[in-house]
């Protein structure tokens, strides 16, 4: 039911804060594949592609989200920007 939908999400988000990014994301397609027009999974899927150097997918991602305000989204894009001159592998 619903409440195990949830767990899968609240679990994804727990993985991806303890760098468990393999986990959290076959608890995220998991979630997906029940509930794929569900606004706050673009915003995780967003943190996850993020997390694993995926900037490019991630912003497409976040771009979906109605939850993220565009002074958000210019964060992250300075951000991604930053880390590419840092390191041109990680994103």
């Amino acid at each position: 039911g619903k409440e195990i939908l949830e767990a899968y999400l609240n679990r994804a988000k727990c993985h991806l804060l303890f760098g468990e990014k393999k986990k959290a994301f076959q608890d995220l397609q998991t979630y997906i594949s029940y509930k794929p027009l569900d606004s706050e999974i673009h915003t995780v899927a967003g943190r996850l592609l993020f997390s694993i150097g995926a900037c490019d997918d991630a912003i497409k991602a976040y771009n979906y989200s109605p939850n993220i305000d565009k002074k958000r989204m210019f964060v992250i894009i300075k951000a991604k920007n930053y880390w590419r001159e840092q390191s041109a592998t990680l994103c």
